[in-house]
């Protein structure tokens, strides 16, 4: 028996000292991954950008990165740094290399560092201008958009659903709807896919709570309508199992669509095929007037679902 304890632990040993020569198992695995590791559900991406916002006290970059091949086009988006990388020598128009964290329902950054390696002159300078390139990247005038708060009445607008029919918000009054904004190429999981996931789990508390009125609609409207056709709304939607009858996905006109997102602060344009955009979720009260707007991704779909029966319980009906 003792001679078997032994032998086992030099076994325990051995491993232990390979892991150490290594600098760390974990350490030693992964200066041998490729660009791309998936391990337990966990995918990192080694990633190369241009910095162009930060955020210290909330420890978040907006970063123009490169593509990264099979899973992202290049594109600028705001990032989570979940390490204890030191930001506070990082400048504005600094290059980065970091490793991009993806899981099923989340994403981050880390291991950020400042490089000498330029990133691809591809990636442009974004600046937002009084009239911002649009979802098809030509710049041009867009309808009047001024700032819309709560109780302020939504303006009508025409788009066309995943059915290629047409619609208006004016076809819902005497109804609480919420909007949000999205595109189906979008893959990072705070992001787009949030947006939708978060509807999807609203809609099914609001469907499944028990003698709740049902004069209620949901709508994902689509930030790049070139790409997103009716039949590739249709087809995205199909992922989520929705009720026509309660959530509809939306295109429209470049210049409307645009123009329905600056009432609420939403910006999206495409310069160098790279798109750029933050987020907005709003509420519509059953007499057409704003409710609620959620900005970014951090609500939850318990705050979407309590602001949609707020809007039922103090919007009132149409008379």
């Amino acid at each position: 028996m003792n001679e078997l304890l032994w032998a086992r632990g030099e076994s325990l040993l051995l491993a232990m000292l390979v892991c150490f020569l290594g600098s760390g198992c974990s350490e030693w695995v992964s200066s041998k991954k490729p660009e791309k590791v998936s391990i337990t559900g966990t995918t990192n991406y080694e990633v190369v950008g241009v910095l162009r916002e930060m955020d210290l006290a909330h420890r978040k970059l907006r970063i123009a990165h490169e593509e990264i091949p099979g899973y992202m086009a290049k594109m600028t988006m705001e990032f989570e740094v979940k390490d204890a990388s030191d930001l506070t020598s990082m400048a504005v128009g600094d290059s980065l290399a970091f490793r991009m964290v993806v899981t099923s329902e989340d994403g981050w950054i880390e291991k950020v560092q400042r490089t000498s390696l330029p990133a691809t002159s591809e990636i442009p300078e974004f600046t937002v201008s009084a009239s911002p390139t649009n979802g098809i990247g030509d710049m041009r005038r867009v309808r009047r958009a001024e700032p819309l708060f709560p109780g302020d009445l939504l303006p009508e607008f025409s788009l066309t659903n995943e059915f290629g029919a047409a619609m208006s918000f004016g076809g819902y009054q005497g109804q609480a709807i919420a909007f949000t904004f999205f595109f189906t190429t979008c893959p990072f999981p705070t992001m787009c896919p949030r947006m939708s996931t978060n509807l999807r789990d609203a809609y099914k508390r609001l469907k499944t709570s028990p003698d709740f009125p049902t004069n209620w609609h949901f709508f994902s409207i689509t930030i790049d309508p070139a790409t997103d056709t009716p039949e590739v709304l249709s087809r995205y939607a199909a992922r989520y199992s929705y009720d026509p009858g309660h959530w509809s996905f939306l295109t429209g006109a470049p210049d409307d669509v645009e123009a329905l997102g600056r009432h609420f602060g939403l910006q999206f344009f495409k310069e160098s095929g790279t798109l750029s955009h933050n987020l907005r979720t709003v509420v519509i009260n059953p007499r057409g007037k704003v409710q609620k707007v959620l900005i970014g991704n951090e609500w939850k779909p318990e705050e979407l679902e309590e602001e949609i029966r707020s809007a039922l319980t103090q919007g009132g009906s149409v008379p």
